[in-house]
C-alpha cells in the first residue's frame, strides 16, 4: 500500500497529467487516503519545501504503514495457528441424535486411556468446535484409534466429521477440549519433526490448477520427507 501511493509521488512529474489522475483515482479507491493518511500526494506537489512540510507527511505514513503491516502478519498468524483453543462462546443448541451404548462405551474406555496408551495413535477428549456464529459443529466427542486399527466415524450431513478432522490435520483450532496424535498433544507437536509421519486423503480435490501432475507428486514427495530417487521411483 506505501509503494502504491509512493509511485505518482516520486514520478508524478514525468507522467502525462491524465495518466496521472486516472493512477491516483483507481489507488484512492482500493486504498482511501483517510485510511492512509492526509491527501499525500497534495502536499508533495504543492509545496515548495519538500522536504520541510512533507516530510512529516511521509515519516507518518511510513510509521503507520509499519504499525499496519506489523498488524496484519499478527491477525494472519492468530488465523493460520492451530495451537490452543478459540473460545468461541456456544449461543445455540441444536437437537443431539441418541447416544447408542456401543458409543458411551467407547467413550468411557477413551477416557480410562487418556493419561497413558501408548498403542493408541489418535486419540480425542471431550473435543469440540464452536463457529463464529455460536453454533456448535463439534459437541465434546471423545474417542480413541489404536495402531493399526481402522476406525469408521459415521454422522448425518452436518454432523461435525469434516470439521473434527479439520482439527486433528490441525486445520482448524479446536473451541476446547484435547487432541493427541501418536502420543502427543497438538499444541506439543512439532509439525516439520511429525509431519512427515501423519497423512490425510481429504474428500475435495487437493491438486493444484498451476502444477503439472509430476510436480503435484514431487511436492507431496518432498514434504512427506521422501528421498529424489524415491520420488523418480
Amino acid at each position: 500500500m506505501l509503494s502504491l501511493w509512493l509511485i505518482p509521488l516520486i514520478i508524478g512529474d514525468y507522467l502525462p497529467d491524465k495518466i496521472s489522475k486516472q493512477y491516483m483515482e483507481v489507488i484512492a479507491c482500493l486504498f482511501p487516503p483517510s485510511t492512509v493518511i492526509f491527501p499525500i500526494a497534495s502536499a508533495f506537489r504543492h509545496s515548495s519545501d519538500i522536504w520541510g512540510e512533507s516530510k512529516l507527511y511521509l515519516l507518518i505514513l511510513i510509521i503507520q504503514g509499519v504499525i499496519l503491516s506489523a498488524w496484519v502478519i499478527y491477525r494472519d498468524f492468530k488465523a493460520l495457528t492451530f495451537k490452543g483453543e478459540d473460545k468461541t462462546s456456544q449461543t445455540y443448541q441444536p437437537a443431539l441424535l441418541e447416544e447408542k451404548q456401543d458409543v458411551i462405551d467407547h467413550r468411557n474406555y477413551s477416557d480410562s486411556v487418556w493419561e497413558n496408551s501408548p498403542d493408541h495413535y489418535v486419540q480425542g477428549q471431550r473435543v469440540k468446535k464452536v463457529y463464529s456464529n455460536g453454533n456448535p459443529a463439534v459437541s465434546e466427542n471423545t474417542f480413541c484409534v489404536k495402531k493399526g486399527e481402522v476406525f469408521g466415524l459415521l454422522g448425518p450431513n452436518g454432523a461435525g466429521k469434516s470439521t473434527l478432522f479439520n482439527l486433528m490435520t490441525m486445520d482448524l483450532r479446536r473451541t476446547s477440549g484435547n487432541i493427541k496424535l501418536m502420543n502427543q498433544e497438538i499444541d506439543n507437536i512439532d509439525i516439520t519433526e511429525m509431519g512427515s509421519k501423519m497423512g490425510m486423503c481429504p474428500q475435495s480435490n487437493s491438486l493444484w490448477g498451476v502444477l503439472t501432475v509430476d510436480q503435484c507428486i514431487d511436492f507431496i514427495g518432498q514434504v512427506k520427507g521422501l528421498s529424489r530417487e524415491q520420488i523418480d521411483f
